[in-house]
């Protein structure tokens, strides 16, 4: 499935999202919590107890927080996006546990977050490799 698709597949899960399925600034965000780094970071996060959107919220405010056709202040937008991270990372086989409160400056505008756990036996159409490499210059 692409990304494109995948997008799609959002608004189709979640109808109440639709008024954001033209938006520029919604399908940027969608696409960046889905690159691996920021997979990474937010899977690292849960196994922390953290909730996920933690790990990227002050990336994602000071990359999209100055949009015009997108308020990420606005609770409703802030919980789109929170759905978008539970959609993706769904398909790395993640299920929701429990809301938490972030860590005293962790963000500017996000102040909670859905934690995340691993679950075997959840479907999962993604796989998360992680493949550092150093590679020496002469």
């Amino acid at each position: 499935m692409n990304k494109r698709q995948e997008l799609l597949d959002f608004f189709s899960e979640y109808p109440k999202y639709n008024g954001f399925r033209n938006n520029k600034s919604f399908e940027e965000i969608y696409y960046w919590l889905g690159e691996p780094w920021q997979v990474y970071e937010m899977v690292t996060i849960c196994k922390n107890k953290r909730p996920a959107i933690e790990a990227v919220a002050n990336n994602l405010e000071f990359k999209f927080g100055d949009r015009t056709d997108l308020n990420i202040k606005e609770d409703f937008v802030k919980q789109m996006v929170g759905t978008a991270i539970r959609h993706i990372l769904g398909y790395f086989g993640y299920e929701p546990t429990i809301q938490k409160t972030f860590l005293k400056g962790s963000a500017q505008w996000f102040r909670s977050g859905m934690h995340y756990q691993f679950n075997e036996k959840s479907p999962r159409t993604k796989e998360l490799q992680w493949e550092p490499k150093i590679i020496h210059k002469n």
